[in-house]
């Protein structure tokens, strides 16, 4: 803690982390900082110094930035001058469920000090801490304050900083430039002990020129994100749109070797000989959803290239609708994810039902026995 204070899968559930890479979900709240004048954040888009501070608010700048031209810079306290940055921002109604909170970091090459990320599940009164992170500049070390999980700092480039929170299971992950260093440490006892199930704060901590160790001297934060984690549906049928199908739906649950095989219909239409289509059915019990996403992996084995569209039923009209871009295939498997498409139209009322289609097409006509498209991944996620 601060020195200062305080005394849908279908068949199967693939791996966390590859859940949480390709599902953005809904996002709560996000800031990427552009919409600010330079200068102090604090009294803009919910951003405010620690309770009961004075002069300890983060600064818009465009010394460096991820994306856009500005960042927040957080600096630490310095001898007879203003105490170290701290920015809160709080969050309501976070009580149950999966998040993913994603920030981007730079720590300049030439940093000394420590700064801190904080995350609470009680604030400001009282005060519990659930996450506490240690970025020190000066060891070139990430180290988690509550259970001294640690990894390698990077310095003079942007890093992506993630923490999976589980408020239903109890459990968050952490993971800095994909490295994962904190795993299963729990959320309520995370750091301060006797916590609550709930996402109150984040809180952004440049610390003291007194503290040990010493305030960071400045570092930089960008395009913070805290996403809902959908739930992931399970399939229950599965039907390929034309020929003969190699192997089974198991084989789309995971990021593995086995892949699930469509072949064009046995035709001679050349519309339907560069074609292959499979349809997938869930039910979520998710009830009144708002969003759905989807992330599908594929590959195509004609060097022609090709392009792969996603789409919903609609249960009012009975038709699928298109709910994705044309995604461009290859020969190398790629990830092809939707996101924030509407529910209202393709969940079925009384059941939860939802049928995706998924259409690969070739660019050129060709011999229906020469073309088929493998599928990796087949996902779909409701919040």
């Amino acid at each position: 803690m601060k020195g200062k204070r305080m005394a849908l899968v279908f068949a199967g559930a693939a791996a966390a982390v590859a859940a949480v890479a390709m599902f953005g979900g809904g996002a709560p709240w996000s800031d990427n900082f552009e919409s600010y004048p330079l200068g102090p954040i604090a009294g803009q888009g919910g951003w405010e110094e620690w309770t009961g501070s004075q002069n300890v608010s983060g600064q818009v700048t465009n010394a460096q930035a991820h994306s856009g031209t500005k960042s927040l810079l957080i600096e630490g306290g310095v001898s007879g001058g203003p105490a170290g940055d701290d920015t809160v921002q709080r969050f309501s109604g976070l009580t149950t469920g999966r998040y993913l909170m994603k920030a981007w970091c730079f720590v300049p090459s030439n940093a000394t000090g420590a700064g801190w990320f904080i995350m609470l599940n009680q604030y400001p009164n009282p005060l519990n801490w659930s996450h506490q992170v240690t970025f020190n500049a000066t060891t070139n070390m990430v180290v988690a304050d509550f259970d001294q999980g640690e990894t390698n700092l990077i310095e003079g480039q942007w890093v992506p900083y993630k923490v999976d929170i589980n408020l239903t299971d109890d459990k968050q992950d952490t993971y800095y430039n994909g490295v994962p260093f904190v795993i299963g440490q729990s959320w309520k006892d995370g750091v301060s002990g006797m916590g609550i199930s709930n996402i109150a704060a984040l809180d952004l901590y440049g610390g003291e020129f007194n503290s040990n160790p010493p305030g960071i001297s400045g570092m930089y934060w960008d395009d913070l994100v805290l996403a809902v984690v959908p739930t992931i549906a399970s399939v229950s049928f599965l039907s390929p749109g034309g020929g003969n199908a190699g192997g089974t739906i198991a084989d789309l649950a995971n990021l593995d070797d086995s892949v699930y095989r469509t072949f064009s219909d046995g035709t001679s239409s050349v519309q339907e000989a560069n074609l292959t289509a499979m349809v997938l059915g869930m039910n979520t019990s998710v009830g009144n959803p708002s969003r759905l996403c989807a992330t599908i992996k594929a590959k195509i084995n004609q060097s022609v290239g090709g392009f792969l569209t996603i789409s919903f039923r609609n249960w009012n009209t009975g038709d699928f609708e298109v709910v994705s871009p044309a995604f461009q295939t290859t020969t190398d498997f790629k990830f092809f994810s939707i996101e924030n498409v509407p529910a209202a139209n393709y969940v079925r009322a009384g059941d939860g039902r939802i049928e995706m289609l998924v259409k690969s097409i070739v660019n050129l006509p060709i011999s229906e026995a020469t073309f088929f498209t493998e599928f990796d991944l087949a996902q779909v996620g409701v919040s």
